[in-house]
């Protein structure tokens, strides 16, 4: 009989043809020399009874395993076959099916139940039954004892699913999934035993896999992490339907009302999952699903159409500025990694609005890595525990933590010209490939041609140019382009790794500046049309204006309004957007949108001290990209800012330029000087002459 641990020292021996020291495999288990000499001998006397040759061990001596490559294969399909009844179960292994199996079930079970199913006294079952109550509590959960009927698990159906969800998916200490795994292998096994109407079978893996990339066309590519918690989601809800367990929580209901775009692609997956299986899921159900959907980690593209986009965008903008004004003063977001930012706050956003949760599979790497940006996070997190009466757990702070120190990253001096074209693919979450990217572009001369999530690849694969696939987990599949494999925080050792692959970044000691450029132009010449000179040095050194209008185009001196009186918010917002309607830029519906969305979210325009910025989701009712700057006389209060002195109004007419736009605008804010020369000037000339000259 082989317990986990044996199982363990036998793969290691049999895999790789080493020697190791009773010292070394002791330390590698946490146990002592003499457990692990007896370990051997069982091993030992396991292999002897199916025939195959023993593990060497001498006084003093290393210790191997002299296989041919025939006992090798013996011992590999020997260790795929162990079952339940062979296989000795660790306390953690065995109280992780015990948790499941109760959880799974619709009635009350005996002592004597358990204890057949494990295999256990009843006394191992009385211990078990202690940690799995203690576990459960935290999904407030309890298990009931009855001396009439027997032991049920009691609570509301969403925290039963929820805890079912962690105990096959997450990082936990009673993680049934890996060991299921090692009880049943065969595909056309009950892999999962307890799912007792559906089989976790390759097919029904593969059908609800399919239908949640069909989701991705809609939703946007989901991580890794979150399309498989997606899967298992199904899954339960699949199960629970079957033995008619339904949710009979009405959180979720709004989301059919609010959310209903999204809510009609659920309802299409859940038509084709009562076809499959012959149910009759319910709109709560739907609800419930779109709910775990939404929270999910993905890349959106169409983040402009989703419900919190503007809400999303006034958080991203407050939780930046916040950290220019208490901890990095030149603090700063790229438009890419800005618009990564706000899609992962409309997440967050919903996941509070619901009280759904995430998690972060490498948050304790994060805090122990990067513990300045990690308190950074979690003291930003207060706006937003602040403004939805709220808890922020760890995990959501760490996401955040990776995108700081990524921005952080990002502002160190970079070089554009990559040799290698490169895809990220990371299953942790965009904010780990986010933070991969900015660590390998800012220390290799790479091209990083896309950011991904592994079950995604694919879809590059008619690029030809990519020479490499850089993965944060091992991948067994076979690809278009050689797999790179290094961990999402990285050190010397994954560096020196790298650098086989791909030529370090040259840092140059100066970096001019186009304005540097036009200025030791200006000494020796007379420039004629300044605009366009900048538009041609730009295009020469292949900078680009990177597809988006800057603020000196789309300003002039009738869009610049200093000192004018507004009875209130209202009245700011209509008097404000006056110079772009008289300009043709925007129509009177882009103003009754402004108006509209601040009824409906409060104070989503403010982005700083003194300073709101009007502006609806791009493209409806706008004819071009439009600024208009509005100062008043006195302070307007919005919601519960009562000090607003200053709006800048934009207009975007589509989503490609929409986050350049915004990105230009807050570091225009962000110069103090430019916010004295508002607070104190009266003339639209000194204005208009400070954002032509910047």
């Amino acid at each position: 009989m082989l317990n986990s641990r044996c199982i363990k020292i036998l793969e290691l021996l049999s895999k790789e043809d080493k020697t190791y020291s009773v010292d070394h495999i002791a330390n590698k288990f946490n146990v002592s020399n003499r457990m692990i000499r007896y370990d051997i001998d069982s091993i030992n006397d396991y292999l002897r009874k199916h025939k195959i040759n023993e593990i060497e061990k001498k006084p003093n001596s290393p210790i191997k395993l002299n296989i041919s490559k025939k006992e090798k294969e013996e011992i590999e399909e020997l260790i795929k076959n162990i079952n339940i009844q062979t296989y000795i179960l660790s306390n953690s292994e065995r109280c992780g099916l015990l948790l499941y199996e109760l959880l799974s079930l619709n009635n009350e079970c005996t002592y004597s139940y358990l204890q057949d199913k494990l295999g256990v006294s009843k006394s191992t079952v009385v211990s078990d039954l202690k940690k799995a109550k203690e576990w459960l509590k935290q999904y407030n959960l309890n298990i009931v004892k009855s001396s009439n009927k027997g032991i049920l698990v009691e609570g509301l159906e969403v925290n039963i699913r929820r805890a079912i969800a962690d105990l096959l998916i997450a990082n936990n200490e009673y993680n049934v999934m890996i060991t299921l795994e090692k009880l049943y292998t065969k595909e056309n096994s009950d892999t999962i035993k307890n799912f007792r109407k559906i089989k976790l079978s390759s097919t029904n893996i593969e059908y609800i896999k399919g239908l949640v990339r069909e989701l991705e066309v809609s939703f946007g590519t989901f991580s890794d992490n979150d399309f498989m918690n997606i899967v298992i989601y199904i899954y339960i809800i699949v199960n629970r339907n079957i033995d008619k367990r339904f949710i009979d929580d009405n959180t979720y209901k709004s989301i059919e009302s609010e959310y209903a775009k999204e809510h009609i692609e659920v309802c299409k997956l859940i038509e084709k999952l009562n076809s499959k299986f012959s149910l009759n899921i319910d709109k709560q159900e739907i609800s419930y699903l779109s709910s775990i959907i939404l929270s999910s980690s993905k890349n959106n593209k169409n983040i402009f159409e989703s419900k919190d986009y503007l809400e999303a965008s006034s958080l991203a903008n407050l939780i930046i500025l916040q950290i220019r004004k208490q901890y990095i003063k030149d603090f700063s977001m790229d438009s890419k990694l800005y618009k990564s930012f706000i899609n992962h706050i409309n997440n967050l956003i919903f996941r509070i609005k619901f009280n759904t949760f995430t998690y972060n599979p490498i948050c304790d790497s994060i805090m122990k890595n990067y513990k300045e940006e990690f308190l950074i996070s979690k003291n930003i997190a207060k706006i937003i525990e602040e403004k939805f009466n709220c808890e922020v757990n760890d995990d959501e702070i760490s996401y955040i933590t990776m995108y700081i120190y990524t921005a952080k990253e990002n502002m160190k001096d970079k070089t554009k010209d990559g040799k290698k074209n490169i895809i990220i693919a990371c299953n942790s979450g965009f904010a780990t490939a986010r933070l991969l990217e900015s660590r390998i572009s800012n220390i290799f001369d790479v091209n990083i041609v896309a950011i991904t999530s592994i079950h995604d690849i694919n879809t590059y694969k008619e690029n030809e140019n990519i020479d490499y696939i850089i993965s944060t987990t091992e991948i067994s599949d076979c690809y278009f382009a050689p797999v790179i494999t290094i961990p999402a925080i990285f050190n010397d050792s994954d560096v020196n790794n790298l650098k086989q692959y791909f030529s370090y970044k040259i840092n140059k000691e100066k970096n001019y500046t186009i304005t540097d450029l036009i200025k030791i132009i200006e000494d020796s010449c007379v420039i004629k049309d300044k605009d366009k000179l900048v538009q041609d040095i730009e295009k020469y050194l292949k900078t680009g204006s990177r597809n988006f209008k800057s603020i000196k185009h789309c300003i002039n001196r009738s869009n610049i309004q200093l000192n004018i009186d507004a009875k209130d918010w209202e009245d700011g917002v209509i008097k404000s957007a006056k110079p772009l309607i008289d300009d043709n830029i925007i129509e009177e519906g882009y103003v009754d949108a402004i108006i509209d969305n601040i009824h409906k979210l409060g104070s989503y325009i403010v982005v700083d001290d003194m300073i709101a910025m009007p502006h609806a989701k791009p493209g409806n009712y706008v004819n071009d990209f439009g600024v208009s700057i509005t100062t008043f006389k006195n302070p307007i209060k919005i919601g519960t800012y009562n000090n607003i002195k200053i709006f800048i109004t934009i207009s975007s007419p589509n989503n490609d330029s929409h986050i350049d736009f915004i990105t230009q605008i807050m570091k225009l804010i962000d110069k103090e000087e430019f916010i004295n020369l508002l607070e104190n000037s009266s003339s639209s000339d000194d204005v208009l002459d400070y954002i032509n000259y910047i």
